[in-house]
């Protein structure tokens, strides 16, 4: 007795079809998902206070790049002292994103305020900027927020843990420091440098 197989209409095997996974995010670079991406730029975000972190990983989780650069500072507890983590830039996050495309999944999230500046048009801090800050933080030096931003020299730094980064020198307290500075928020973060490992920038 001869046993007939039904054949699927959408394959010619008589097996399933298997239909292929869409990626998401930044990974699946179509030509419209490319050209999203090269037209996002890093923007200043302010959000509800200590929710840095909680905004980064929300924008995070719907594809976006989210930072929220941390610091570590010596605090006194009652008995001791403790190395503790905190914000770089308290209530602020930096945020890659398309402001004519993704405003609205930014403004959404529950713990974001607003995009700097207010009341205007997103200004984009460069990509720079965001590098640096990047690089400072990995470097493992100790770093101090400052929101003094005072004019000085650029420098590149060419040697020590620091290497590689630009910033202006400034002498404060008698120490040569390298200043990194965000000017959207007029601030930056400074680190302790050693002038035989700086050079001035052409």
């Amino acid at each position: 007795m001869s046993r007939s197989r039904r054949i699927d209409s959408n394959t010619e095997s008589g097996f399933p079809s298997r239909q292929p996974r869409v990626p998401h995010g930044d990974a699946a670079l179509g030509g419209s998902q490319a050209l999203l991406v090269a037209t996002r730029g890093w923007f200043a975000v302010r959000t509800m206070p200590r929710h840095e972190k909680r905004a980064a990983r929300a924008l995070s989780a719907e594809g976006l790049d989210a930072y929220a650069p941390v610091v570590h500072v010596k605090v006194r507890w009652s008995d001791r002292w403790k190395h503790v983590e905190q914000p770089m830039f308290p209530g602020y996050l930096f945020c890659r994103f398309d402001p004519a495309l993704e405003m609205g999944v930014v403004r959404s999230n529950r713990s974001v305020l607003y995009v700097a500046p207010v009341g205007d048009a997103p200004v984009p801090i460069p990509d720079r900027d965001v590098e640096m800050i990047r690089l400072a933080e990995r470097s493992g030096a100790h770093l101090e927020v400052t929101r003094r931003l005072e004019p000085g020299e650029a420098v590149a730094v060419v040697s020590g843990p620091l290497e590689g980064l630009t910033g202006t020198l400034v002498r404060r307290d008698d120490e040569l420091r390298l200043t990194i500075k965000v000017d959207m928020l007029q601030q930056g973060v400074e680190a302790r440098v050693e002038l035989e490992d700086v050079r001035p920038l052409d």
